[in-house]
């Protein structure tokens, strides 16, 4: 599975078209570390500047970029657009998002050796 498409609650607004059809697809490496730039801040303490990183910035930006589309808004996303969702909507693409992982991961498994036994040679 390499895409979820699911239905979001309240939508998201396209002029006045309400949008609620989403596609997700997964996230890449290169999703997360663009997502981590993206959200790094420089701070100053006591020993000096430091670049921090918010999780839940990593979170949104990844989200932003594994939507493929909601309606006929073409992705990824700004995070500004993710801004206007309701937090109903965004939790269930985050919900989705989580799902679309784990079945990856499950498919990734399951190519694995089905009797749990090893090779002998």
């Amino acid at each position: 599975m390499s895409n979820a498409t699911f239905e979001l609650s309240d939508g998201l607004m396209l002029g006045e078209e309400k949008q609620t059809s989403v596609t997700l697809r997964l996230p890449t490496a290169g999703d997360i570390i663009e997502a981590t730039e993206e959200s790094e801040k420089l701070f100053t303490t006591p020993d000096g500047p430091a670049l921090v990183s918010s999780p839940a910035l990593v979170a949104s930006h990844t989200l932003c970029k594994q939507v493929v589309s909601i309606g006929d808004i073409p992705g990824p996303l700004s995070l500004e657009q993710l801004k206007k969702l309701t937090p109903t909507d965004m939790e269930l693409m985050h919900t989705k998002s989580a799902e679309l992982e784990m079945a990856s991961m499950a498919v990734t498994l399951s190519r694995g050796r089905s009797d749990g036994s090893a090779d002998a040679d």
